[in-house]
């Protein structure tokens, strides 16, 4: 996780605050988005004394995932994952009723989806599951609302300002240049790289940038390098010939 035990205690998120003297909060459905790969034994949002587990109320979570749009191809499961996770958290004791913000895949859907759960369902805590988180994260922060979830979209998980988010898969730096590409793509005997990504998704272009830039550390050439590509768009034959043209022996997108 991105921050300790220590920091997440002094947090001033309120629902944070809130939830830990309420629940156990056992990672059965808060230490993985999808609810199906819990870390067993761990508490990743401990603070102050355990309780029993379980109780009468009702906590409500709100998840934002792309349903809809050009990313929905990607999170089409999803949803079958927080299901799983509601009911192996029902054996434990407690009682999660989830809701539904579809982004539709577009900036202004992931943050009124957002601010839909926050303001009209009051949401405890959101599930972050989108190619767009990025453009509700300033939102939730600013209402205190704990975001569980996957830090692919952008560099908002890392931001000191984000208090209230943790990723279940660790946090990485998509500006930045890693070595481990360039020289694994070395090893395999590449010589011209190709490299491509999305406008759309932050990440994705600037891991297209990075892959380039470390390929070219290696002494490996990037003969083509698009971080503009269409979110959403089939149209990949002027990219293949554009690949082609520029003799590359292997692509990055």
């Amino acid at each position: 996780m991105a921050r300790s035990q220590l920091e997440i205690g002094r947090t001033s998120c309120p629902n944070i605050r809130r939830g830990f003297s309420q629940l156990d909060f056992r990672p059965s459905w808060c230490c993985s988005p999808l609810g199906v790969a819990p870390a067993p034994g761990r508490r990743v949002l401990a603070h102050g004394p355990a309780r029993a587990v379980g109780g009468s109320k009702t906590i409500t979570v709100g998840v934002l995932t792309d349903e809809s749009g050009p990313a929905a191809s990607e999170f089409g499961t999803a949803m079958n994952g927080v299901k799983a996770g509601v009911g192996v958290a029902a054996t434990e004791g407690y009682k999660i009723k989830y809701v539904v913000a579809d982004s539709a895949t577009t900036t202004t859907g992931a943050l009124s989806g957002a601010q839909k759960m926050v303001e009209q369902d009051h949401v405890f805590a959101v599930i972050g599951l989108s190619a767009l988180t990025f453009s509700s994260a300033p939102y939730l922060t600013s209402k205190g609302i704990p975001v569980v979830g996957a830090a692919f979209d952008s560099t908002e998980w890392l931001s000191p300002k984000s208090y209230n988010m943790f990723s279940v898969i660790g946090n990485q730096d998509f500006t930045k240049v890693y070595t481990t590409t360039g020289q694994f793509l070395k090893s395999q005997g590449v010589t011209i790289l190709g490299s491509l990504g999305y406008s759309a998704s932050p990440s994705s272009a600037a891991s297209a940038r990075s892959a380039a830039a470390s390929a070219q550390n290696q002494g490996l050439k990037a003969g083509y390098v698009n971080d503009s590509f269409p979110f959403g768009s089939t149209n990949v034959a002027p990219v293949a010939l554009a690949m082609q043209s520029a003799g590359r022996d292997c692509r990055r997108h």
